[in-house]
């Protein structure tokens, strides 16, 4: 059937498996010309666009928000995106950098509102407020993320980096220990210790 969306999203799937993201692209359009409420073909298509860092990938994203503002991925993907943006760039003062990080801030702002238990948006928080030398506010995100997820190596590693850089020895101390008791193989927490040990 020329007009099957289902059809032309499993072609879209099949071809972004063989890394042919110019076929997977054009297959999800069509499913989103065939149904508009397509909700898994505009994320694919905001995600291959992402990767290839277009700026049409947000209205993708936004457009998988407004069909179903309740999951968490697509608000993530579209912060995500403007945050890559972020730190691709070199000069970390420029405007472009402020505009793009500002974006994914208020979108990681929207996703917990939405889902308050979503980790990785305090995390990814912090680690901008960290590029931005709002270490404060960085370390403050961080807090969040191991309460939320106790489990979370990576946020004791960077809240104990924060606490590194406000003289808090004690603290980073304790909070690189608890990366390694969660994550025995984690290298960079184990360095960041062995630093503090000295």
């Amino acid at each position: 059937n020329e007009n099957n969306p289902d059809a032309y999203f499993l072609m879209g799937m099949d071809y972004k498996e063989m890394k042919d993201t110019a076929r997977a692209i054009a297959s999800f359009q069509k499913a989103v010309q065939y149904n508009q409420n397509f909700y898994d073909a505009y994320m694919q298509l905001g995600l291959l666009h992402s990767a290839q860092k277009k700026n049409i990938a947000p209205e993708y994203f936004d457009n998988a928000i407004r069909l179903d503002s309740s999951k968490s991925e697509a608000w993530y993907a579209k912060a995500k995106y403007y945050q890559d943006l972020g730190d691709d760039t070199k000069n970390k003062n420029s405007a472009d950098v402020k505009s793009n990080y500002n974006e994914a801030k208020k979108t990681y702002r929207q996703l917990i509102i939405k889902n308050p238990q979503y980790q990785y948006a305090y995390f990814n928080l912090g680690f901008i407020y960290m590029q931005q030398d709002s270490i404060d506010k960085a370390l403050r995100q961080f807090d969040i993320a191991t309460k939320v997820s106790p489990q979370y190596a990576e946020a004791y590693y960077y809240r104990g980096l924060c606490e590194v850089m406000l003289g808090k020895k004690e603290e980073a101390e304790s909070d690189f220990q608890q990366a390694l008791n969660l994550k025995p193989e984690y290298s960079a927490a184990q360095k960041e210790l062995d630093a503090l040990m000295k």
